[in-house]
């Protein structure tokens, strides 16, 4: 006896437009292109012996701030559960129960698709290498700060 056993398989994309799902998706992946922008920028202000280390930092911050975001940032930021008005819960840690959700930004794309598109800004900013030019714990005069002195 053959028992043929059929799963459904829910469409979970069926009440988002796809129209809408391809420009989140386009625009965060153009916003991507920076990270390599921005640490060959970083590169280009240091010294020569130091481009290729600064490359990695910026390369390996980005790492960083990737898992970080989408195992506890994107819940402590965006949690549709939290009760206050500052901070969330990790009711979504590591994206859990995001999938076919409405995002809370906007019904017309999924929840998943939302954190891809938020960390955007993380990680295209968040990647300052603390090495392209030394702390100042005081600003120097001259020419760098022309506007220290008050004419009279």
């Amino acid at each position: 006896m053959l028992i043929l056993v059929v799963l459904a398989v829910e469409n979970l994309n069926q009440w988002y437009q796809s129209g809408d799902q391809a420009f989140i998706i386009v625009a965060s992946c153009m916003v991507l292109t920076m990270v390599p922008g921005v640490a060959f920028l970083y590169s280009g202000l240091a010294r020569r012996k130091s481009a290729l280390s600064l490359i990695w930092v910026c390369m390996m911050s980005f790492s960083v701030i990737v898992f970080q975001w989408y195992f506890w940032g994107y819940s402590l930021a965006f949690s549709s559960t939290a009760t206050n008005g500052f901070i969330g819960n990790l009711h979504h840690f590591g994206l859990m129960n995001t999938l076919g959700v409405p995002s809370p930004g906007s019904p017309l794309i999924p929840e998943l698709l939302y954190s891809f598109y938020q960390v955007r800004l993380p990680r295209t900013l968040l990647r300052v290498p603390s090495h392209t030019e030394p702390p100042q714990p005081v600003p120097r005069g001259g020419a760098e700060a022309p506007f220290t002195r008050i004419p009279s």
